[in-house]
């Protein structure tokens, strides 16, 4: 049962999650769920709504993309500042909007985007990802869908056997109220409040990753105002502003206006230090 849907018959995928707090997800909805109902994803009210698959309509005034399958991956043709590729569609992915390495090779993508900095990219369930670059995307398309100010993570590295372009995450996909009609193939993108806003790389100018006692940096770009505070790579971040920080890898306290001051609590080894950083934009 999914709030007040009540399915029966039916095969999920669960993935184990290490325990943290009575909201930690147990289940995934994935695609044998998927391509039984017209699944509707509202970003902006944080709602998921199921159609009868066989007699789903949709009546919206999205713009149409075709939605490919491969296997159980979902997929779009799209580009980014026009390098075409075929893209998949993560709605799992909370860290953003990724690039392969292989198409990044081969679209030359770190000269095309003007990439300088780079470094942790975050994890997922099989460990930590390859190191990539940091960069902004002017335009992604996907069909005839486009979104602008995209920060992508250009991914470094082997190719893996069969991998597609990209990854297009949550930092895309929540510019949009998304339909996903897996049996006709279709997928439709409606804009809401949210579409149209430049992404926003953390203005500290550093990459970070949550742990039990706060934020780890994985990476400090060099000039950024983490690097003019004195922060380094190891450095637990266990206060913003006198609270412990959240355990979201873009903590939000990160993407206020250029010109905020925030006071950190920084712990090195033993010793525990108080900094202050004054944020800017650095991508």
């Amino acid at each position: 049962q999914i709030g007040d849907l009540m399915v029966h018959d039916q095969t999920f995928y669960v993935i184990a999650s290490p325990a943290s707090d009575g909201d930690t997800p147990l289940a995934a909805v994935g695609y044998e769920l998927m391509r039984r109902f017209a699944v509707k994803t509202d970003y902006e009210h944080e709602q998921l709504t199921f159609y009868n698959g066989p007699s789903f309509t949709y009546s919206g005034n999205g713009t149409e993309v075709p939605l490919l399958t491969d296997g159980r991956v979902l997929a779009v043709n799209g580009s980014v500042d026009g390098a075409s590729g075929v893209f998949v569609l993560d709605t799992g992915n909370a860290f953003g909007f990724a690039l392969e390495s292989g198409f990044v090779e081969q679209k030359d993508l770190i000269k095309l985007l003007g990439a300088r900095y780079h470094g942790y990219a975050g994890r997922g369930y099989a460990g930590p990802l390859a190191e990539s670059y940091y960069a902004r995307v002017k335009t992604l398309r996907m069909g005839d869908a486009e979104v602008t100010n995209v920060i992508a993570y250009l991914a470094t590295g082997e190719p893996a056997p069969g991998e597609k372009a990209g990854n297009i995450g949550r930092s895309v996909l929540r510019q949009f109220n998304v339909t996903f009609d897996c049996m006709r193939g279709h997928l439709y993108l409606e804009k809401n409040a949210n579409w149209g806003k430049p992404g926003v790389f953390n203005r500290a100018g550093i990459v970070i990753d949550p742990m039990e006692q706060g934020q780890k940096v994985m990476t400090v770009l060099p000039g950024s105002p983490g690097d003019v505070a004195g922060l380094a790579v190891g450095d637990v971040i266990t206060g913003i502003d006198g609270q412990p920080p959240g355990d979201d890898s873009e903590e939000p306290t990160f993407l206020q206006p250029v010109g905020t001051v925030l006071h950190l609590t920084v712990k090195r080894g033993e010793e525990v230090r108080k900094i202050a950083v004054t944020l800017k934009e650095v991508i």
